[in-house]
């Protein structure tokens, strides 16, 4: 694309990218085998599955391991996984009540709908993308400096009361060399995003390198005196297990929830299931937090994004807001306020904020030339980058840093400091909740 260009051109050209793959699975199918091709000799990956009625959609999956839940287990489906010579470990920072169970890569659908008819459920390991499946084509823009915004206030942002920490679980951080103050101080040996790792050190930024430092930003956009920490869980190219996000999920409310305090979490991740079900350690770790908030007289919110897949297939964790309320399902908007249609949508979206070429703190680096979109030139980012950027993963933590940021302003609780949020829509959709205006 010649010349530098504006927010305008970058939000349509990235709408009409994630439009153009949607309605060609040729196209998806290319893109996701990009991604999962970078994986090498690593980890086996399934995708692509057809849904009856629905078309292909990028499921992704581990298909060496199962997952049950320990509740589950009755004496007959205990004796069939036995029988078929499989091992199960339970997963320690679940509370072990989730079981993995290794298949060695044996087929495995047979066993399912045995223990199904026994009693247990199971579930294949879901990864839990940033999207990056979509992302890799939608890349950052480098905006013009006179759009970049200036340090953050030095000085808080009206009375405070009692914190309210956020959480990001994300690709962590690649921040420590910027000197215009914006989140200064957040990277750690534990959350730093190596931006440079797959297929391997090539001198390129891998495809979500700098999404959690771009997602911490919107954070502090909103409200830079909120009490942030990043997790890093993700890695650089967007992908993390659901049972490593789940376990995460439960370590952050561990150590972040004080006695009678509040909590958000913001997950700009998410992943469809095959039979629409919930994926079975995010299910089990949203349990534990409840009963974690209920043991320490605290609240957790927990706020996720809902998808750049343009349909209403539920997406988890956001989908879990259809039954939780202290669960936030994000959708998009456009750039002109009106609901994206490249957004995942569905009557269990809570409410809808800007996520077209919004503008956060990006990383120093080289875009690779080799996952440009057509008629792009990859970008060169230096000191103190900023980007515009698009998806659902940037709509959320807008929301969540609104939600703790009324919290930390008025003394509320979580659910009436979302109440407020809310309450600023301009409209309603009944298929992207509250439609609210700028955050940022």
């Amino acid at each position: 694309m010649p010349g530098t260009p504006d927010r305008a051109s970058t939000a349509r050209r990235h709408r009409e990218t994630l439009e153009r793959i949607q309605r060609d699975a040729a196209t998806l199918e290319g893109v996701f085998d990009q991604t999962v091709s970078r994986r090498g000799g690593g980890r086996r990956f399934a995708g692509m599955k057809p849904k009856p009625g629905r078309g292909s959609r990028v499921v992704l999956e581990l298909p060496d391991e199962l997952l049950v839940r320990a509740d589950d287990r009755t004496e007959a489906a205990v004796g069939l996984v036995r029988a078929a010579g499989l091992r199960g470990r339970p997963v320690a920072g679940l509370r072990r009540r989730v079981v993995r169970v290794e298949t060695g890569g044996r087929p495995v659908e047979a066993l399912r709908a045995s223990l199904a008819a026994a009693g247990m459920r199971t579930s294949v390991v879901q990864l839990s993308p940033t999207r990056v499946v979509m992302k890799n084509e939608v890349t950052p823009r480098r905006p013009p400096e006179t759009e970049t915004p200036a340090s953050p206030p030095s000085t808080p942002s009206g009375a405070g009361h009692a914190a309210v920490p956020l959480v990001v679980i994300d690709t962590g951080l690649a921040v420590k060399d910027r000197q215009d103050g914006w989140l200064d101080g957040l990277q750690d040996d534990h959350n730093a995003d190596p931006l440079d790792v797959w297929p391997e050190e090539n001198g390129y930024l891998d495809l979500a390198a700098g999404h959690g430092t771009f997602v911490a930003g919107l954070v502090q956009r909103v409200d830079p005196q909120l009490d942030l920490s990043v997790v890093k869980v993700v890695d650089s190219d967007g992908l993390a297990d659901e049972v490593e996000v789940a376990v995460a999920l439960v370590a952050a409310v561990e150590e972040h929830l004080a006695p009678g305090g509040k909590l958000v979490v913001n997950l700009s991740l998410g992943s469809e299931t095959l039979d629409d079900l919930p994926p079975v350690a995010l299910e089990v770790a949203l349990e534990i937090v409840r009963e974690i908030e209920a043991e320490r007289g605290g609240e957790v919110l927990v706020v996720a994004a809902a998808g750049n897949d343009g349909s209403d297939v539920p997406c988890w964790p956001a989908a879990f807001a259809a039954t939780d309320p202290r669960v936030v399902a994000v959708a998009a908007l456009g750039a002109d306020g009106s609901p994206a249609g490249w957004s995942t949508h569905g009557s269990w979206v809570t409410c809808s904020s800007e996520g077209e070429a919004v503008l956060s703190t990006y990383v120093t680096g080289r875009e690779d030339p080799d996952h440009q979109p057509e008629g792009e030139e990859p970008d060169t980012f230096g000191a103190d980058a900023w980007a515009w950027w698009t998806g659902t993963s940037f709509a959320a933590p807008q929301v969540a840093a609104a939600v703790a940021s009324q919290a930390r302003t008025s003394g509320s609780s979580l659910a009436d400091a979302l109440g407020a949020v809310l309450a600023r829509a301009t409209g309603h959709h009944p298929d992207y909740g509250a439609l609210l205006p700028p955050l940022v």
